[in-house]
């Protein structure tokens, strides 16, 4: 059977198998204790059932001949081992749904049998044979697809790896709907591989360094201290593949079968990838947001990026210019601030951190102006220009026309949902300036499609 499947048959195989796996331990969750197995056994579990015997009577050998008498035999349960009191289910890729629930259905009937009449259970004889009937003819089909077409029929598709989109798709695969991913990048988000994680590796190397050259007020004291912005972006570089491999694990071991491509809907329970076609029951929209450019005469000059180009280009700016003093502009600042560079923060609000609250961002503010950030609120920025020294940023405040020069331009000015090409002709899902609306069950106007996250 393995030889006939192939390499990646025995893939899709063993994700099927945890996906049956998932199914059926979480239609038990209430009725038996449960143990969950893990990495590669993620196809199987074990019905824990010490207590049944000591309360009732009723031991593992009980529930296992019960099971054979209502037709519940291998593939669907297969036990090979009842060791103390423990019964191990490990069904196979090939069950049928309705097959699956039948068990489930058994399992739950012997449960309630051993509280009403467990010496029935105890001695009554078995009648069918133990056996394991050849697998590949064992069930009509499999409980759940992971090809694309009308078999994902009662699956979901979820669009978008980020940290809504993977929780949400290994969360739904626990509970046993065929699940399928969509990542047209790497998996993780921009939380994981532009964002969160990135800047705080960053901000912890630049944290030392400034512990460092403060350390002599410890009675520590350290000569000639300096940094390596390439071996400090190394390393973030490997703290973002790390988790991102992780991250690809869970999915894996979770059974969730992940496809790196565009993602385009088609209608309710129809996708597009690339040039595939997948249907479900269920899509679920998380493809988060991307910066957001303000129409300022020269962004797109070399040297103005954004905080995805910042952290992707891996170089440090002696002088770096921030337009937009949120969270984002702020953590920018506060990292190079710490690794001494030459920081400015145009910020057109009248203070820094406009949506929080007033006392973190005045508290904010002064920590900063003591690290020698220089942050200029109430300012309009009007143009950048190239000049023989860098980027020149010109700005209005307090109707003072002022110049700021920069080797680096950071543009923070807030983020917009990444909605541009996700639907397709006939498909509105009624986009308020990009973002998309919801009830308070997450369901957009279109029956069986979500959102989440930042969209």
């Amino acid at each position: 059977y393995i030889l006939t499947l192939g390499a990646e048959g025995i893939t899709e195989a063993a994700q099927g198998a945890v996906l049956n796996a998932n199914y059926m331990r979480e239609m038990l969750r209430g009725t038996y204790d449960i143990a969950y197995g893990d990495g590669p056994c993620m196809h199987e579990f074990v019905l824990t059932l010490a207590g049944l015997k000591k309360e009732k009577g009723v031991s593992a050998m009980d529930v296992a001949k019960a099971l054979l008498d209502h037709g519940i035999h291998p593939p669907t349960m297969y036990f090979p081992l009842i060791v103390e009191e423990a019964l191990m289910a490990e069904p196979t890729e090939t069950e049928s749904r309705e097959t699956l629930d039948r068990a489930v259905e058994v399992l739950k009937t012997i449960r309630a049998q051993a509280d009403t009449d467990p010496e029935r259970l105890h001695t009554a004889p078995h009648t069918t044979p133990i056996g394991r009937p050849d697998e590949v003819n064992a069930a009509p089909g499999p409980a759940v697809s992971l090809s694309g077409g009308a078999d994902m029929k009662s699956g979901l598709i979820v669009i978008g790896g980020g940290p809504g989109g993977y929780v949400a798709a290994i969360r739904a695969a626990q509970l046993g709907l065929c699940t399928v991913l969509v990542e047209r990048d790497a998996l993780g988000g921009a939380c994981l591989n532009r964002g969160c994680i990135p800047t705080k590796t960053l901000l912890h190397s630049a944290s030392l360094y400034r512990q460092v050259l403060h350390s002599a007020a410890f009675g520590v004291t350290a000569s000639d201290a300096g940094f390596d912005y390439a071996v400090m972006d190394e390393r973030r570089r490997q703290v973002v593949e790390q988790l991102r491999r992780g991250v690809e694990g869970l999915l894996k071991d979770n059974g969730v079968k992940v496809i790196h491509g565009s993602a385009v809907i088609e209608g309710p329970g129809r996708v597009r990838v690339d040039e595939a076609i997948y249907e479900s029951e269920h899509i679920l929209v998380a493809v988060g947001a991307r910066p957001a450019l303000p129409p300022i005469p020269g962004l797109d000059l070399p040297g103005v990026v954004t905080s995805d180009g910042l952290l992707g280009e891996g170089m440090y700016h002696p002088r770096l210019t921030i337009i937009g003093g949120g969270v984002i502009g702020m953590e920018f600042a506060s990292l190079y601030s710490a690794l001494g560079a030459q920081v400015t923060v145009l910020e057109a609000m009248d203070r820094v951190l406009p949506t929080m609250d007033k006392e973190i961002a005045q508290n904010l503010s002064m920590l900063m102006k003591r690290r020698g950030v220089k942050l200029c609120t109430g300012a309009r920025v009007e143009q950048v220009t190239r000049t023989g020294e860098g980027l020149q940023c010109t700005y209005t405040s307090k109707e003072k026309t002022e110049t700021v020069a920069a080797d680096a331009v950071l543009v923070s000015t807030g983020r917009k949902p990444n909605t541009e090409g996700l639907c397709g002709p006939g498909v509105d899902l009624g986009l308020a300036r990009g973002a998309i609306p919801v009830n308070e069950r997450f369901e957009t106007c279109v029956k069986g499609i979500y959102a989440i996250g930042d969209v």
